[in-house]
């Protein structure tokens, strides 16, 4: 695992200025509500997108990092089997697809 990374909270502050309101403004309101500071509620933002699996920026793993056309590709690959779940037509061959994706 990746040695811890300082972030300065004012320079992720900054951050804050630069989005829409609206989007500042829930980041904003999310801290409030939490109890967080609003550069940990940034930081979680940005380390959520990144990974769904890591709270902090720090706890990201690099290795585990997927491009977009690989995000993408699973979602619609999940969308699919979503749609074969629902239809009652999940068969052999999707499973067999997720277990080649690694799933």
């Amino acid at each position: 695992m990746n040695a811890p990374v300082a972030f300065e909270s004012n320079r992720l502050l900054d951050i804050l200025n630069v989005l829409p309101d609206f989007v500042s403004d829930a980041l904003r309101d999310y801290a409030d509500n939490t109890g967080l500071s609003e550069s940990q509620v940034l930081e979680l933002a940005i380390a959520s997108f990144l990974s769904v699996e890591a709270p902090t920026l720090a706890a990201i793993d690099p290795s585990n990092l997927k491009s977009y056309g690989e995000m993408k590709a699973r979602l619609e690959f999940l969308e699919t089997i979503w749609a074969a779940l629902k239809a009652g037509k999940l068969n052999k061959q999707t499973i067999n697809q997720a277990q080649e994706m690694g799933w």
